[in-house]
């Protein structure tokens, strides 16, 4: 029996994330119109920064809403996420490489061997803690699986 490491996202934490950017990028916009660029007045400063953070929270909840996962599981054997009671999985033996990105939220990109699905796995809805253990078990899990794959090809 293998050990599944289950990693269940939460909505609430997703939109923390999204309105703490919201919220950076209007204070981005306003600085550096106010700083670099000279602007003083109010309700300009005020209806650009809204639309920044409005933009950016659009996105963000675009985001979550068409990319949510509701669970994601890690197994010495796969990865898989579950969507509506739908599973995407993929053999740690099929994973090529697996590029990290910190941009805009953590996640992972899973390449595949041709005949199976690259999958992103993303931290949307996790907390720190959460999202490190995630990033500790990829890593692991796949240099784990790396050995056996070359293995099992060379035969």
């Amino acid at each position: 029996m293998t050990d599944v490491h289950t990693f269940t996202p939460r909505p609430a934490e997703a939109r923390t994330e999204s309105l703490v950017a919201a919220g950076l990028a209007a204070a981005l916009v306003a600085g550096y119109l106010y700083v670099g660029q000279g602007e003083r007045d109010v309700r300009l400063l005020a209806g650009l920064s809204a639309l920044a953070a409005g933009v950016v929270l659009v996105g963000y909840l675009l985001r979550a809403h068409v990319q949510w996962v509701d669970e994601i599981q890690l197994s010495a054997e796969s990865a898989t996420l579950m969507r509506n009671d739908a599973p995407q999985t993929l053999p740690w033996t099929a994973v090529r490489s697996v590029r990290h990105y910190s941009r805009g939220g953590e996640h992972w990109i899973l390449s595949a061997d041709p005949g199976h699905s690259t999958m992103i796995i993303r931290a949307d809805g996790l907390n720190r803690e959460e999202a490190a253990r995630l990033r500790e078990l990829i890593s692991a899990l796949h240099a784990a699986a790396v050995p056996s794959a070359a293995t099992e090809h060379g035969r």
